[in-house]
């Protein structure tokens, strides 16, 4: 009788542990994943193309907004992010407008981060005009501590294009890494173009 007792609790323990293991497995399926990039970055919705760095992954293939590192994401990241104007932005009722202008969209943008938990204590250091794909554009910079204590420095440049909003975000590690990877950040932008 015992014997049975202690076989059925063993079995039992058993199926835990199997469906335990299953779900982890089933969770890691999901965690974040990266790729190598290469090539020109195409969105044909507003119909750009941005000439991607080499050697540079890209985080998440499955979200909308395009995340790449080079030496992970606590470190540094750019970001391509393509919002179509006049439909509200996910969790807000805001939306970007045909007529806003440049630093109009800057303002939102920015209100839009400050929003966000891991943007602590962001101040920002500048909005200016900029050119984009030869239009007229925005330029922003700031510097915030990250959630985890980390001072960060961003660029974000952002281009209003048949309907969409196209924006370029720069964000990395204040002391060492921002000044690194600058350069390939300025030639990502310099080489967004229309077709």
């Amino acid at each position: 009788m015992k014997d049975t007792i202690r076989y059925r609790q063993n079995a039992v323990l058993g199926v835990r542990c199997l469906l335990g293991l299953l779900l982890i497995s089933l969770c890691c399926a999901g965690c974040a994943t990266y790729e190598p990039i290469r090539g020109t970055y195409r969105d044909r919705a507003p119909k750009i193309l941005v000439d991607l760095p080499d050697g540079w992954l890209r985080f998440n293939p499955g979200r909308p907004d395009y995340v790449m590192t080079k030496d992970g994401l606590r470190l540094e990241k750019i970001v391509i992010r393509v919002t179509r104007m006049n439909k509200k932005i996910k969790g807000t009722d805001r939306v970007y407008r045909e007529d806003m202008l440049p630093q109009e969209i800057a303002e939102l943008t920015l209100g839009l981060i400050r929003q966000r938990e891991e943007y602590v204590n962001l101040e920002v250091d500048q909005i200016e005009l900029a050119q984009v794909a030869g239009r007229e554009a925005y330029k922003a910079t700031a510097v915030y501590t990250h959630g985890q204590g980390l001072h960060k420095r961003m660029c974000i440049y952002g281009v209003p294009i048949s309907g969409y909003v196209c924006e370029f975000a720069y964000e990395a590690a204040a002391d060492v890494y921002y000044d690194r990877y600058w350069p390939v950040f300025e030639r990502l932008v310099g080489s967004v173009r229309t077709y």
